[in-house]
């Protein structure tokens, strides 16, 4: 362990002093010590371990184009003008998602209020296709700052962190809004026996979905700001059978939805489908997925 501390020691001497570096270092270094101690459990010897650690997160050369930093030693900073267009740009990609979300989820109310005819139906659909049009081009404006050959200042860094915690406030008022309404759904199915009690439940739903992914929107932007550029933890099924039956999951519950409610017409029941879905999905991930690089 103390080989693989030295090494990134006597390599991070060679880079410009800034807070990026810093915590880029501080990262790898806990990055290489898990991959040090899996190779280990793995029963390879020590110094084998230590070797393929170093292969795998050793190349300088290409994490110094990664946080900007030039061949003389001098350090690409992304400009305010840059910072601005990014954040504007990664705040509005969010709402755009977040609005097509809560249109999504709204789409269901027209199948159980016109469980009759094709009207409701169709009117789902139509509210799909925008909202997949909204996913879709929610995030073309957006520049790519996580890999790019620039960092923040030291300046910068701070001015942004101010802004962020200055917006936790509010974050927690909308996340807390869009909390209670999701809770307080059910209040109209418990309370009317009537065929409109489920579409009531998908509008507040929507709502309050709609609210928790917009709370998130600026915080979201400046993590990304602030995201370092080294390999990141994703998570990932264990089991290879897993992986591919949850790749096709949703896929499969949206067939099983359509199917049953065109052959039943009972679009007014068929929709707990999705929450029964969403928590089956929920458990199994809990259940079947750990960490990996990405």
């Amino acid at each position: 362990m103390d080989t693989i501390r030295n090494y990134l020691e006597t390599t991070f001497n060679s880079f410009p002093q800034s807070q990026a570096v810093e915590d880029v270092k501080a990262e790898m270094l806990e990055m290489m010590e898990e991959k040090f101690q899996e190779l280990r459990k793995e029963g390879k010897p020590e110094h084998e371990a230590i070797a393929i650690v170093i292969s795998e997160f050793g190349n300088m050369d290409e994490l110094k184009e990664t946080l900007g930093i030039k061949d003389d030693g001098q350090i690409n900073y992304y400009d305010e003008a840059e910072i601005d267009h990014f954040m504007s740009a990664s705040i509005r990609g969010t709402y755009m998602i977040a609005l097509g979300v809560t249109l999504i989820i709204m789409s269901f109310i027209f199948p159980i209020l016109f469980n009759e005819n094709t009207t409701g139906p169709a009117m789902m659909f139509v509210f799909w296709a925008i909202g997949v049009g909204l996913f879709v081009v929610s995030g073309i404006d957006k520049p790519d700052m996580s890999n790019g050959a620039a960092q923040l200042s030291d300046e910068v860094r701070r001015k942004l962190t101010d802004e962020r915690n200055e917006y936790k406030n509010t974050e927690a008022v909308v996340l807390a809004s869009g909390i209670m309404l999701c809770v307080l759904s059910f209040i109209p199915t418990i309370l009317f026996d009537t065929d409109w009690a489920p579409a009531i439940f998908m509008f507040i739903v929507a709502v309050g979905v709609g609210l928790i992914i917009i709370s998130g929107a600026k915080k979201r932007a400046y993590d990304e700001l602030f995201k370092k550029n080294v390999k990141k933890k994703k998570s990932s099924y264990k089991n290879p059978s897993v992986k591919k039956i949850m790749s096709l999951y949703w896929t499969t519950v949206t067939c099983l939805y359509i199917s049953y409610s065109f052959i039943t017409f009972e679009w007014h029941r068929s929709w707990i489908i999705w929450p029964i879905a969403a928590v089956i999905n929920a458990l199994i991930r809990a259940i079947f997925t750990e960490g990996e690089d990405e």
